[in-house]
């Protein structure tokens, strides 16, 4: 049965279509979106609205700021795109 987070928890994010908190390690889905992320992930998309460390794998990677790789068709680093983090929506 899963834990309630309680009111001191970082707010969670869909994980691959998982309730979960910040990855770290490895993640693989057809969608990750998350506020922050460490390790690998392998997915066809990745929106992680904070910080990126280490390896996404994807067609489409977006982090707002980027400390590691992003390997796919189009990768964005929100804070080199207009100097400040955020989205392109």
């Amino acid at each position: 049965m899963p834990r309630s987070p309680s009111p001191a928890s970082p707010p969670r994010r869909p994980v691959g279509g998982l309730a979960g908190g910040p990855p770290s390690g490895l993640a693989a889905g057809l969608v990750v979106m998350t506020d922050d992320l460490t390790g690998l992930s392998i997915a066809g998309y990745h929106k992680i609205d904070g910080t990126q460390r280490g390896v996404t794998i994807g067609l489409a990677n977006e982090a707002g700021t980027l400390h590691g790789v992003q390997i796919g068709v189009l990768g964005v680093d929100l804070e080199l795109v207009d100097g400040t983090e955020g989205s392109l929506e």
